[in-house]
């Protein structure tokens, strides 16, 4: 077996062994590679397994220097998931392996696979929680898949005259996106990932605003990967929460999906105990546990970068403290960190 650079690698046969393998998502495919080195500039340690010329199993890996933690060596930034993809247990060890030669290397202060995997000194970070289930497969049973509560939101949203548009460019949606975790005490991420998820991923990557009376109140990135509609990145105004924009904008997102043929629905990860988990649980939708896990280097503890963590509540209030227009400024710089 040799491993080495994926960049060594050609992007037709990368590519073609991530849509091969069941296990594949976005965050391993070449696109998600070049949307980082454009979109952030991260030191790319990608590995590459190969025997007899063949693919065997692919790990992504980049450098990013956090606030609190130094440099870490993360699979993947940005990434919900992000693990070795590999033929077998062996390669994926193999991988892992030259993953934690490399974090020594580097001397960062730990490697964070974004994954579950092999066995080993590993800690685990398990605050996190994915949601996934299957669609319809038509857009009029789209309403009546989701809870009692929920549905009635959505009905609230349409009585007050929201509608839902189909946007092609960042115009309307990176505004609200900036504005909303500005609220949250989040820095917004480069509009330039932004452009490269659209440019890279093309027809997989879409849209939706919801407006009232030609007004922009919320907003959602989606990510489309073998049949998943994945809503990635989503952010609204002030008024969203009272007009229910958020219940109109995904059971939208969920027509689309079975517009476009896809046969489930991943509405990502969130932390365990907040108002994104609760949201996504009432939209019916059960949390499956993730596990990152992590192998300290020259850390002493494993890294906590819960918003509830002491450390970072002073952090995310002087952040909400800014006015709008220095941390949009400041925000994709210090997204950099926080990936």
């Amino acid at each position: 077996m040799k491993i080495e650079a994926i960049e060594t690698c050609p992007t037709d046969a990368w590519d073609a062994f991530v849509r091969d393998h069941p296990d594949s998502t976005p965050f391993h495919t070449s696109a998600w590679h070049r949307v980082l080195r454009h979109g952030y500039g991260f030191p790319n340690k990608s590995l590459i397994a190969t025997q007899d010329g063949d693919i065997t199993g692919i790990l992504p890996l980049y450098l990013v220097r956090q606030p609190l933690g130094g440099r870490v060596l993360i699979s993947a930034p940005q990434a919900v998931y992000g693990g070795a993809l590999a033929k077998d247990v062996m390669v994926q060890s193999a991988l892992e392996e030259q993953a934690r030669a490399i974090a020594a290397q580097a001397g960062v202060a730990y490697l964070e696979i974004r994954g579950a995997g092999s066995v080993g000194e590993w800690h685990s970070l398990s605050h996190y929680a994915t949601f996934r289930k299957t669609l319809p497969r038509q857009t009029c049973e789209v309403l009546g898949s989701i809870p009692r509560k929920q549905r009635a939101e959505v009905r609230k949203g349409e009585k007050l005259g929201l509608t839902v548009e189909v946007d092609t460019t960042l115009d309307r949606f990176y505004p609200i996106y900036a504005t909303s975790v500005h609220r949250l005490g989040s820095p917004v991420f480069p509009r330039r990932y932004a452009e490269g998820l659209m440019r890279e991923f093309g027809e997989d990557c879409e849209i939706l605003t919801v407006t009232k009376n030609y007004e922009a109140i919320a907003s959602l990135l989606s990510l489309r990967h073998k049949g998943w509609a994945m809503p990635y990145h989503a952010g609204g105004t002030n008024k969203a929460m009272a007009l229910s924009a958020f219940p109109v904008l995904y059971a939208a997102a969920m027509e689309r999906a079975v517009q476009r043929e896809d046969h489930g629905f991943d509405f990502g990860r969130s932390i365990t105990g907040t108002g994104a988990f609760d949201f996504k649980r009432n939209f019916g939708f059960e949390p499956t546990p993730l596990t990152y896990r992590v192998a300290l280097i020259r850390a002493t503890q494993p890294p906590d970068m819960r918003p509830d963590n002491p450390r970072l509540k002073p952090i995310v209030a002087a952040w909400k403290m800014l006015p709008a227009l220095i941390a949009n400024r400041l925000g994709p710089w210090v997204s950099r960190q926080v990936v």
